[in-house]
């Protein structure tokens, strides 16, 4: 899977789920994201991280089975006995302003702008009563979907149903991606440290869900020298904020 992003006035393109990586004309950066392999190829930088993933070849009754009883399978139900209802690919621009309002709330940078969101997203969004509550965004190619981001109201609102609907959206994303003979769904990132609390309990979160963590492969390369001193000016003033 392509995606073409605009930074300023730089155009860097993301390539997802690749097997291999090579040089891409006509941008000024290209970053292949989730490789499986540790490839080794003149003027790519190389970082490697975690993820958690769900083998999708299961059944979906031995998938359901790894979720946890009490923090995972019983939200999901409750979620539905409570009323909440899940689209797919509904409402773009309500959850883009769910988004914006909950990074706000968390002082966070928007990862990904509406557009982007717009144009390579599938998109599950949970509702009470048609008030949408919570959201998230997968990319997804004929074998991988991939969690890019997430939101919800969870942080105006305690009612408990938000987080039931996160776990509900996870699961209805899950039998979406078996529907279509996807093998691997990607919880998008997992912290390998130990010291930061949210990244934590993000980590709990989703290996509630059972899963298997795994390394992945992130390879960049910058073809424009305007494009790489911006990128270090930004990341100088962001260690100084």
């Amino acid at each position: 899977m392509v995606t073409d992003r605009k930074i300023g006035l730089f155009k860097i393109k993301e390539i997802w789920f690749s097997d291999n990586i090579f040089d891409v004309k006509d941008c000024h950066s290209v970053s292949f994201i989730t490789n499986k392999d540790n490839f080794n190829l003149d003027g790519f930088n190389c970082v490697k991280s975690q993820t958690l993933t769900i083998d999708l070849i299961q059944s979906l009754d031995i998938i359901w089975d790894g979720f946890s009883k009490k923090s995972c399978r019983y939200e999901i139900k409750r979620a539905g006995r409570d009323g909440v209802k899940i689209q797919i690919n509904q409402d773009y621009s309500k959850y883009c302003d769910l988004d914006r309002s909950f990074r706000k709330l968390k002082r966070l940078q928007r990862t990904f702008d509406d557009e982007y969101i717009k144009d390579y997203g599938t998109l599950f969004t949970a509702y009470i009563q048609d008030e949408l509550i919570a959201g998230q965004v997968y990319l997804e190619d004929k074998n991988n979907i991939r969690w890019i981001i997430g939101a919800s109201k969870r942080l105006e609102s305690n009612n408990p149903i938000i987080g039931c609907a996160n776990r509900a959206l996870i699961w209805e994303a899950i039998k979406y991606a078996k529907d279509r003979n996807i093998k691997v769904f990607d919880f998008g990132g997992y912290y390998a440290g130990n010291e930061v609390k949210d990244a934590l309990a993000v980590n709990f979160f989703k290996q509630s869900f059972g899963g298997k963590i795994v390394d992945r492969f992130v390879y960049s390369k910058i073809y424009s020298l305007k494009y790489k001193l911006s990128k270090r000016i930004v990341n100088l003033v962001r260690r100084t904020d």
